[in-house]
């Protein structure tokens, strides 16, 4: 608890009440308590704010500042939320700021206090204010980290992410193996935030299923933060399988992704079974996931080209079978040109065999 007598802040509290025609002593306690909670809840001025606040506490008392609405918040867990610095600054030294949710919260909720709460609404002043008193190694929801839960959130802040980072352990991760870098590539991808958290966090750090922070990125379809990722990633396969980054972009139907990485994508990586981007093309749709099939075959260099017709058959990919062919008849003499008959020498590459599975 503050220093401050409470005989003084009541009695500046009537006085302020008096200015605005509030009658504290009047007020039942949970009323008292519901009028400074809508307060908090509405941007005004710091004086506003405090002479609604400090006149209910009067009627309050100590005590009564720290009771919870049906949600299980707090008052500062509602000025936090809201973004409400004025309160926060007011309530902070009455309430413990650690403290975790209660009431009717469901699960996740539960874990969340009020730096969480204004953390991941990105209310910056607030966590600023909170931060005097917070303790920075408490752990939230899937063992979350105030990192990684403001790195996850839908209204991500490169500022707020930087702040955390210097108080809190960059490198920790959750009950999944999973970075704050992991988490924001994974859920928004906003490419400041990713550079952010490029910064502080492992990039290289896998997760429980061997994923990086590229691979989250890539299955999510981020492709401003696959961009910033890949460059700096040692790694460009994934899991167990080491599926490489174009399977993982074709499983999740990244399609930006995919396209993005056909001009960097090694052709020659295979999975742990020996199985190459076309063994998983042609277990695709080809009507329906056409775009994929284009892309690929534009972008693979002939001689994977060859080996994926070979085993796949010229049907499969015509539009490599295509190149491959336009490639052989510009090798050949102008005779030799006029009197070829369309693939006739390249049946050796034109085997028509079923599409072998090779997926893992």
């Amino acid at each position: 608890m503050p220093d401050n007598n409470f005989t003084d802040l009541r009695a500046v509290s009537q006085a302020f009440a008096e200015r605005v025609s509030v009658n504290a002593s009047q007020l039942a306690e949970k009323e008292a308590w519901l009028h400074v909670s809508r307060s908090v809840r509405h941007d005004g001025s710091e004086e506003e704010w405090l002479v609604k606040a400090l006149a209910v506490h009067a009627s309050l008392g100590v005590k009564k500042l720290s009771m919870e609405d049906d949600s299980g918040k707090t008052l500062l867990a509602l000025a936090a939320e809201e973004g409400n610095s004025a309160a926060v600054r007011l309530l902070a030294p009455w309430h413990d700021v650690n403290a975790r949710l209660g009431g009717a919260a469901g699960l996740a909720e539960k874990e969340e206090t009020a730096l969480t709460l204004a953390a991941r609404n990105n209310r910056l002043e607030c966590v600023k204010i909170l931060a005097e008193h917070a303790d920075w190694t408490q752990r939230g929801y899937a063992n979350e980290t105030i990192l990684c839960r403001a790195a996850r959130a839908s209204r991500p802040n490169p500022e707020m992410l930087r702040f955390l980072a210097s108080v809190c352990d960059s490198a920790a991760v959750t009950s999944h193996g999973r970075t704050a870098l992991h988490l924001a590539a994974f859920h928004h991808g906003d490419p400041e935030c990713v550079k952010a958290l490029m910064e502080v966090c492992p990039i290289d750090a896998v997760d429980q299923w061997g994923n990086t922070a590229l691979t989250c990125a890539v299955s999510m379809n981020r492709v401003e933060a696959v961009k910033l990722l890949w460059p700096a990633t040692r790694e460009k396969t994934t899991g167990k399988g080491r599926k490489p980054m174009a399977v993982v972009a074709l499983s999740n139907n990244a399609l930006e992704c995919f396209e993005l990485l056909m001009p960097i994508h090694d052709w020659s990586a295979r999975t742990i079974i020996g199985s190459s981007l076309f063994d998983w093309l042609v277990e695709e749709n080809r009507e329906r996931r056409a775009a994929y099939f284009n892309a690929a075959e534009s972008a693979a260099p002939l001689e994977e080209g060859k080996i994926a017709v070979a085993r796949h058959g010229a049907e499969m990919f015509p539009l490599l079978n295509a190149r491959i062919e336009a490639h052989e008849l510009a090798k050949m003499t102008p005779r030799q040109a006029d009197t070829k008959q369309p693939g006739a020498d390249s049946a050796p590459l034109l085997h028509q065999k079923k599409p072998v599975s090779k997926r893992i």
